[in-house]
Parts: structure tokens; sequence; C-alpha cells
């Protein structure tokens, strides 16, 4: 059960960072020609959106099966974004009545995730964190 489960992660994930590399592909001219990442807005907002119709009231149990969310929510969207996954958990948090919870994962994700960044190129260019 565990290498089958592992494979379909791995086959959504593999099918999920292709289509993620197609979308860049096809964004491209805009990219480079306004300068804003167009493409990680873009597999961010459909990943965020499908997640939302794989995991929405009754989908999962509509779609009626774990190996679906194993290829599909874990395999395909995570190889497509995480962001997918981060949306979804914000939503939970605001049905839930948790809207503080929900403001503090917001403003923790996008402050780590820049930070980490930041820190992550600051080392791979032997740089002090003080200077980009």
């Amino acid at each position: 059960m565990l290498m089958r489960d592992l494979l379909l992660v791995g086959a959504g994930g593999a099918v999920g960072s292709m289509c993620r590399y197609a979308v860049s592909v096809v964004l491209q001219p805009w990219m480079t020609s306004s300068g804003f990442p167009w493409s990680t807005l873009a597999v961010n907002g459909i990943g965020c959106f499908l997640i939302g119709l794989l995991l929405g009231p009754g989908a999962a149990q509509q779609s009626g099966s774990r190996l679906m969310l194993l290829l599909v929510g874990v395999g395909f969207l995570g190889g497509f974004t995480t962001f997918s996954a981060f949306g979804y958990e914000t939503i939970s948090l605001l049905r839930g009545g948790k809207v503080g919870l929900a403001g503090v994962n917001v403003l923790a994700q996008i402050l780590l995730g820049v930070a980490a960044a930041w820190i992550g190129v600051m080392v791979a260019s032997d740089r002090s964190p003080g200077t980009l």
C-alpha cells in the first residue's frame, strides 16, 4: 500500500511539474515584456482553484477516493504548486471561524517564504544578509 501511494504521488507530481513548466513556456512572452511573474501567479491561482474543487464541501466524498486525493491533490497539485495547499488551508481556517489564525497563516507563509528565499540567495551568493 505504501509503495502504491508513493507511485501515485510520484506520477501525479511528475505530470504537475510538467504542466507547471508548460505554463511558464506559454506565458514567457508576457513575463519578458512586463517583468511580472505571470506564470507563478497563473499556476498558484489554477492550483488553488483545483484544490478547492477537489477538497470542497462534499467533493472529496464524491470523488470517492483516497487514491484520487493522492494522485491529484498531493501529487499533481504538489508538483504544480504547493501554494494550492496554502490556499485551501487558509480557506479551511476561515470556514472554521478562525479568522485571526487565517490571517496569521497568510502573513507567516508570505513572510517566511520571502525571507527564506532572500536568505537562500544571500547564502548562495556568499553575501551578507544586509545586501541584495
